[in-house]
């Protein structure tokens, strides 16, 4: 199982180039539903529309409403990962939620999450990260 994160351009530029992997699973996250790559028809992806918010930014009585896709976003990567399937975990910039959710699946399935916050390139969004690991972690 390889994880990827990218970029929206570094995504699109592999896209114009017919240069997406075979057996591969994509993980997107957007802003707004009108802000995700338009993908090649029979790509397997899951769209997640989710503002990269931190947790210092939301009251306390909040955290609850944050992600309420986590559940479904585990189920897609779990099932993916029993199928063999390696993940591109994408967002905007390849810097925080696409990184946060590398994290949980790295942390879930190789205890390797850390590697991805050791990485200064990356500023994993605590709330995919926890959320999604925590979802992860109670499916059977």
């Amino acid at each position: 199982m390889k994880i990827s994160i990218l970029s929206k351009a570094h995504l699109y530029r592999m896209m114009e180039k017919n240069e997406l992997p075979k057996n591969t699973a994509i993980v997107s996250f957007a802003d707004e539903e009108d802000e995700f790559l338009d993908f090649p028809k029979g790509t397997d992806v899951f769209k997640v529309v989710f503002f990269d918010i931190r947790p210092y930014t939301t009251v306390k009585e909040h955290y609850d409403l944050v992600l309420p896709e986590a559940k479904e976003i585990a189920k897609y990567v779990h099932q993916k990962v029993k199928e063999g399937k390696d993940i591109i975990c994408q967002c905007d910039y390849g810097i925080s939620r696409s990184a946060g959710l590398a994290a949980a699946i790295l942390q879930r399935y190789a205890r390797k999450g850390i590697n991805v916050f050791a990485n200064y390139k990356y500023t994993p969004n605590q709330f995919v990260y926890n959320k999604v690991y925590k979802e992860l972690c109670e499916l059977k």
